[in-house]
């Protein structure tokens, strides 16, 4: 879990910049069983971006993804993620090679009980000597139907956690 030495800021945030506060929208529609599907609205721009990129996407038997591989035009792998997942089918480790079949990344993630990750643990193995250790941490808000509504990441440099960046969602939601 959390490292109990580090004090967690409360959600009092005035040295957060403007620029460093995000909104996204999102359409929750309530269906009769009372469940609520959730619906992003997503820039076209994001959409034609990953056709550009070229992305793979492998499964394994039961449907779950477990890699998916980024493509140059000439169909060449720039960038491949294989995932390694927890018994309940959060993402435990996500590894990351680089077009040489180089491992160059390792993500460790931890997560609150509504599956949301609350910490992330980078490994960067660009440097042969020694990998550069990155954590961040996430905080969030959620509102009566367990969607996350404030989203805040912290950074975390020698014992210092600092917020960086706060998200905030608006649910609209409808029958």
């Amino acid at each position: 879990g959390m490292n109990p030495n580090l004090e967690f800021p409360g959600v009092e945030l005035p040295n957060i910049e403007e620029k460093n506060v995000e909104v996204q929208v999102y359409y929750g529609k309530i269906l009769d069983n009372g469940v609520v599907r959730v619906e992003q609205i997503i820039p076209m721009e994001l959409v034609e971006s990953d056709l550009e990129n070229r992305l793979h996407i492998r499964y394994d038997a039961d449907g779950v993804v477990s890699e998916r591989s980024y493509n140059d035009r000439h169909n060449d792998v720039r960038r491949r993620e294989v995932y390694t997942y927890n018994e309940n089918g959060t993402v435990a480790v996500t590894t990351i090679y680089d077009r040489t079949k180089t491992k160059v990344q390792e993500v460790f993630y931890e997560y609150d009980d509504h599956k949301e990750v609350t910490t992330q643990t980078t490994f960067d193995y660009y440097d042969e000597e020694d990998p550069v250790v990155t954590v961040q941490m996430f905080e969030y808000k959620y509102d009566d139907y367990d969607n996350w509504i404030q989203k805040t990441e912290f950074a975390v440099e020698k014992g210092e956690i600092y917020p960086v960046l706060i998200i905030d969602r608006i649910y609209e939601y409808y029958k």
